[in-house]
């Protein structure tokens, strides 16, 4: 791989960039800029075209501007989970936790820590939100 840090992103994170929450903005601004690579799986991809669409308040360009990317696969790694995990009891969670380990995420950044703590913690996979994570990734 091109030894960048490699995140997940959860759901919510892109849904708030779409809305213009600061840190989460400069996370995916982060990521478009290719300061880390983001790991996906074909379930997240349909995770991110299923709820994206929903965020009501968000800017449709940077909604637009996100998937395209991603469908890119641009500063993207992509992975195929070998174990379909039900660990969690919100399915779309499961997928996301399926990729960080598959991925050898370093982080998974959302604003549902608890929903993911318990599961990635064993796997060394740091769970954050976006503002505490941020000062964390080096810029390139």
């Amino acid at each position: 791989m091109n030894g960048l840090p490699r995140l997940v992103l959860d759901t919510n994170v892109l849904g708030r960039a779409i809305c213009g929450s600061a840190p989460s903005l400069e996370l995916v601004f982060r990521w478009q800029a290719g300061d880390y690579t983001l790991c996906v799986s074909d379930d997240v991809i349909r995770e991110y075209e299923n709820a994206l669409p929903k965020v009501r308040m968000g800017d449709p360009i940077a909604r637009a501007a996100i998937l395209d990317q991603v469908r890119r696969r641009i500063h993207i790694a992509y992975v195929t989970p070998r174990r379909r995990l039900r660990i969690s009891p919100h399915e779309p969670d499961n997928r996301i936790i399926e990729c960080a380990i598959e991925a050898n995420a370093i982080a998974l950044i959302t604003h549902n820590e608890e929903h993911f703590m318990p599961w990635l913690l064993g796997h060394g996979i740091v769970v954050s939100r976006p503002r505490e994570y941020l000062p964390l990734l080096p810029a390139v």
